[in-house]
């Protein structure tokens, strides 16, 4: 999946089911792959996570996601209160 938004230019997560290691004799586990590409055309940034680290990144993003929306409609909340205090 690849998309684009906010600080990053694109962004392309993917996921690769366990299959067998090209080096050993051993499965290489599920794993999700994250690219980044930043504003500057030179500048990238990966990040490899195992399902287990992915679901814990998705709980804690979630919750932080939570807090900010929290925090960002108590302030939107308050603009209002002080727009209509003033106006009257």
């Amino acid at each position: 999946m690849r998309f684009g938004s906010g600080y990053s230019t694109d962004i392309s997560v993917e996921y690769f089911a366990q299959h067998p290691s090209s080096v050993t004799d051993s499965m290489v586990p599920a794993f999700f792959s994250i690219d980044l590409v930043l504003p500057d055309a030179d500048s990238r940034a990966g990040l490899i996570l195992s399902i287990e680290d992915a679901r814990t990144v998705a709980e804690e993003l979630t919750r932080l996601l939570m807090s900010h929306d929290a925090i960002e409609h108590a302030a939107k909340e308050h603009a209002a209160a002080v727009a209509e205090s003033q106006a009257a």
